[in-house]
């Protein structure tokens, strides 16, 4: 019986579907006050958390909300009153209107708070990692509809990301390393098209994938990533390219090569992340990097 179950619990992740003993397993784990945040992340890097729960998880993984539910209202009371000070000053110094796009407000609601924000709108774009930030708004604002969570979550990520800078900043010789061991024949092209430093998993590492696949699946990414799997991001980029390996090696330039992969098809995303996440199995990355 038990082998059975472990089966069927097998079967529907690597399907996509959310098991039944996963959800129940984490409606325990919320119901702890204080919450265990440990078991929080445990659960982040096995399961895909259900998106009722989601932005809870997130919210004490990523320090927004503490472990101690008994005063999560309070807490997010004073997060959402920063951000109401925050658009106020922006809005008093004409900065935003409320035409603004929300991706935009809370790029220069974070530059405020830093005390990085320049006088002038035209040095918005010299800001290092200006593209990334606005990267990651936009995906947390199609992630909630509400400002004051997709800026905290913006924020708390981007934190987390710099945190983790120097293992990012290796990720893209260990995608050659996975890749050359998981297809030698695709290396070996990429290597004749002499694209390998150009390819683009510098940016899908530093924006987490956020512009690159559709809201549902960045999400589960994040999941991993939050969870403590930062190294997760490596096995999707190697996903990638083992999914669509026979229309890369199909590509006779370098610039044709490139144009694929700057327009990932997004139908296969299914396909994509449980390959990325049999990789992590396979490579003994069951544990927080």
């Amino acid at each position: 019986m038990t082998d059975d179950r472990n089966f069927r619990s097998h079967y529907y992740e690597k399907v996509g579907f959310r098991g039944v003993e996963e959800k129940k397993s984490l409606q325990i784990l919320l119901k702890d006050d204080p919450l265990d945040d440990q078991k929080l992340a445990v659960f982040c890097q096995r399961f895909p958390v259900p998106v009722m729960y989601r932005q809870l998880v997130w919210k004490v993984l990523l320090d927004i909300l503490p472990v101690h539910q008994s005063v999560h209202q309070f807490v997010w009371q004073q997060r959402s009153e920063q951000c109401n000070d925050l658009q106020r000053s922006l809005k008093v110094m004409n900065i935003i209107t409320d035409e603004t796009p929300q991706d935009d407000i809370i790029f220069k609601m974070y530059l405020l708070q830093e005390g990085l924000l320049p006088l002038e709108e035209s040095c918005l774009n010299d800001i290092e990692d200006a593209a990334v930030y606005i990267d990651l708004a936009n995906a947390a604002c199609e992630m909630t509809e509400d400002l004051h969570e997709a800026y905290w979550l913006t924020f708390r990520i981007y934190q987390l990301r710099e945190k983790h800078s120097e293992l990012l900043d290796t990720m893209p010789s260990s995608f050659l390393c996975y890749l050359s061991k998981e297809d030698p024949a695709l290396i070996e092209h990429l290597t004749v098209l002499r694209c390998c430093k150009s390819l683009p998993y510098e940016k899908w590492f530093q924006s987490m994938f956020a512009s690159v696949f559709p809201v549902s699946t960045v999400e589960r990414i994040w999941d991993r990533f939050i969870g403590g799997s930062h190294k997760f991001l490596v096995f999707v980029a190697v996903a990638v390219f083992l999914t669509y390996k026979m229309q890369l090696r199909s590509k006779k330039s370098r610039q044709d090569l490139l144009n694929f992969l700057a327009n990932i098809p997004s139908e296969n995303c299914e396909v994509m992340f449980v390959k990325a996440s049999e990789l992590w199995e396979k490579y003994g990355t069951t544990k927080a990097d």
